[in-house]
């Protein structure tokens, strides 16, 4: 053998038992491969430890995580779940791919997982739209200063009774007004028009005579002429005027604007907001770290396609093909055990 042939042959690489003669990776892309790992590990940690706060919150705070679980939509929800399990079918047909060879189908497969990941995000926004409307998540993590954070959702029985003891002289019974005394209000489209916390504002200053927007001619003292009555009997009373303001039109759901019930999650209010603040942000934390393994996911799939149309599959890719799919099964368990646990357990 000559020396230039057996210096070739010394040179090169040799192959891994059982890859088939393929090429040993890299000490930078074995980094990279151990560092991937560390990252998957921490997101799968930090998860656990989201999940073990969310449930010591959830077991000292039933009702807010009650209130809060009915502002998510479960059909945005399911279909969420649902496009991340197709996305993961997807994914092992590009594994199985990738290890086979069928370079188009390898392709054609990330693509579709790509699509899934993209879907997945629109439903989050969207949902996130239906779940705070009107209000940016900004608002809902960070803001602290809330004029309910102390309030809980009125109780239109409770209300009744206060109502009764403190209403009933001037506006009757039913709310149907006394004359000379106070304004129906039932059909009071100044009271459809405030939100339960202008209410509670309203009832507390009450309006004077000469106020220009008394029409009735009579004074209507602080909280009703009872300085015993808290701001929260406000609020029962508030949940009481709505419930006579839906019998007056035709029934609550009919005001609400629903057409049946359980069909769509009722609409965030400042009080529920406020009242159900800490849900809300366990909620967009649990929902930030899931977000992070389908970005992380979404890059590794992104890289992997476009080394493959460029022409460049090599044996190295199946990293990030490989961890991309990783961490997108793990985002697939995790939807499936955050489903039922935000949307279903009340």
């Amino acid at each position: 053998m000559s020396d230039s042939a057996m210096s070739h042959t010394l040179a090169k690489p040799s192959p891994i038992p059982g890859s088939h003669g393929e090429v040993a990776e890299s000490p930078r892309h074995q980094f990279v491969h151990v560092g991937l790992w560390l990252v998957f590990v921490c997101g799968i940690l930090t998860v656990a430890a989201v999940l073990f706060v969310f449930s010591l919150f959830r077991g000292g705070h039933v009702d807010v995580v009650g209130q809060g679980s009915r502002l998510l939509d479960t059909t945005w929800g399911a279909l969420g779940v649902l496009v991340l399990a197709l996305g993961s079918g997807m994914m092992a047909l590009a594994l199985v791919c990738a290890r086979s060879r069928q370079v188009w189908a390898h392709r054609l497969f990330l693509g579709m997982t790509l699509v899934c990941g993209t879907s997945f995000l629109v439903i989050k926004y969207i949902e996130g739209a239906t779940m705070f409307p009107g209000t940016s998540i900004r608002r809902v993590a960070f803001d602290t200063a809330s004029a309910a954070g102390t309030f809980m959702p009125g109780d239109p029985a409770k209300g009744s009774e206060l109502y009764l003891r403190s209403c009933m002289a001037c506006h009757g019974p039913t709310g149907a007004g006394v004359p000379g005394l106070g304004k129906p209000l039932g059909s009071s489209a100044f009271v459809a028009g405030l939100s339960d916390l202008d209410m509670v504002a309203f009832l507390k200053a009450g309006r004077d005579i000469d106020d220009p927007a008394n029409t009735s001619g009579v004074i209507m003292p602080p909280r009703g002429g009872n300085p015993m009555l808290t701001d929260q009997n406000l609020m029962d009373i508030a949940a009481r005027l709505r419930v006579l303001q839906g019998m007056d039109s035709g029934g609550a759901a009919k005001r609400s604007g629903s057409t049946s019930a359980g069909t769509s999650p009722p609409k965030a209010d400042p009080l529920r907001m406020a009242y159900t603040r800490p849900f809300c942000r366990l909620y967009l934390l649990l929902t930030g770290v899931h977000g992070l393994f389908i970005f992380a996911s979404m890059g590794m799939i992104g890289w992997s396609l476009g080394d493959s149309l460029l022409r460049r599959f090599r044996v190295r890719l199946r990293v990030p093909v490989t961890f991309g799919g990783v961490y997108w099964h793990a985002a697939t368990v995790i939807a499936l055990i955050l489903y039922p646990l935000l949307y279903l357990i009340r």
